[in-house]
């Protein structure tokens, strides 16, 4: 019997993509967020990105323990 559903080229390949192992899936990710095409049309880095990579990390503060995350957010 032949089988009338048919899926798009983009659900075959998120599905592909869902089967793989995790490690695998990570690097098919990276290679798709490091196409340039696909950064330009989702504007990777946005300008959000860029200003947290502009930010001194020594002047951040390192919490040792959520308690202390918690009285400092609470200040």
């Amino acid at each position: 019997m032949k089988s009338t559903s048919t899926i798009s080229a983009p659900e075959a390949f998120y599905r592909l993509f869902q089967a793989l192992p995790a490690k695998e899936r990570f690097a098919a990710a990276r290679y798709i967020l490091e196409d340039e095409q696909v950064r330009h049309h989702f504007k990777i880095p946005n300008e959000v990105t860029l200003a947290a990579f502009a930010e001194d990390k020594h002047d951040m503060p390192v919490f040792t323990s959520m308690d202390a995350l918690g009285k400092d957010l609470l200040q």
